[in-house]
């Protein structure tokens, strides 16, 4: 009986030392961890009530407008921005109505620029795009060559049109636009062939085209002539008359209205 109660006391005694060194290693091992070493969260027993924000969205940066109703309300709306801020500093300028001003009236100058740069990239990498290229040239170099390519295309164009056209010159004696112009129709009628009949309003000739005078006919009231010097292109094949213009011109006016005016609107030669 004796013995069972030492062995009894004895079992006792070893599980308490069991718990004190657990306790004690469990002690050491909290000790080795500083508290800033473990994340507030990581514990779901913390003695502490701490509630982390709901994920919020992060706030995107400004989109470029996708759609074209899109970029007319934005840019509206910028223009509006500038406008009202202009308007502000003209009204009560001060320092602060002034720079808030300045960089919203930068930030419109600095879409511009990007908008500019984009412009010529695009140009130069896509030459079906560039006036200069499909139309009239900018470089000095390439206006000369176009011009001397222009100039051998007109006198060919020129003397097609000689072949079956001819000029229709209507004068008054006392037109004092009538002798100016008369000198210049004539060197064009030299350098190009072609032919040309005056019809005299009043009776009257201009010096240079005595032989080609005749009187009119009715054929200005009917071709709706009210002022002179007035010049017709008329077309020997089915007696069609274009009208050129009126007043005095220039060879070189004269070469563009043939040309422009028996072509297609809005092509070029």
């Amino acid at each position: 009986m004796l013995k069972k109660c030492i062995l009894g006391a004895v079992l006792v005694c070893l599980s308490a030392l069991t718990w004190v060194h657990a306790q004690a290693n469990d002690a050491d091992e909290s000790s080795s961890t500083a508290w800033y070493d473990s994340r507030a969260l990581s514990d779901s027993d913390r003695p502490y009530l701490f509630y982390p924000d709901a994920n919020k969205p992060k706030k995107q940066a400004n989109e470029a407008p996708q759609t074209g109703e899109q970029a007319v309300q934005a840019m509206e709306a910028l223009q509006q921005s500038v406008k009202m801020a202009r308007a502000l500093a003209l009204m009560n300028p001060t320092q602060d109505n002034l720079k808030d001003y300045i960089a919203k009236q930068e930030a419109m100058m600095d879409r511009a620029a990007k908008f500019t740069d984009v412009w010529r990239r695009t140009i130069w990498q896509n030459p079906e795009l560039d006036y200069s290229q499909t139309h009239r040239p900018s470089d000095n170099l390439a206006i000369k060559a176009y011009d001397n390519d222009k100039d051998a295309r007109t006198k060919e164009i020129m003397a097609n049109i000689a072949q079956t056209q001819g000029l229709l010159f209507f004068i008054r004696g006392d037109c004092t636009y009538c002798h100016t112009f008369a000198p210049i129709l004539k060197q064009f009628q030299d350098t190009y062939g072609l032919s040309v009949m005056v019809v005299t309003l009043d009776g009257g000739t201009i010096e240079g085209f005595e032989q080609e005078t005749v009187p009119d006919n009715g054929i200005s009231q009917a071709l709706g002539v009210t002022v002179t010097p007035t010049l017709f292109l008329a077309d020997t094949r089915n007696r069609r008359y274009l009208p050129i213009g009126s007043g005095v011109m220039s060879i070189t006016e004269l070469e563009t209205r043939f040309i422009a005016l028996l072509k297609e609107p809005g092509t070029s030669f």
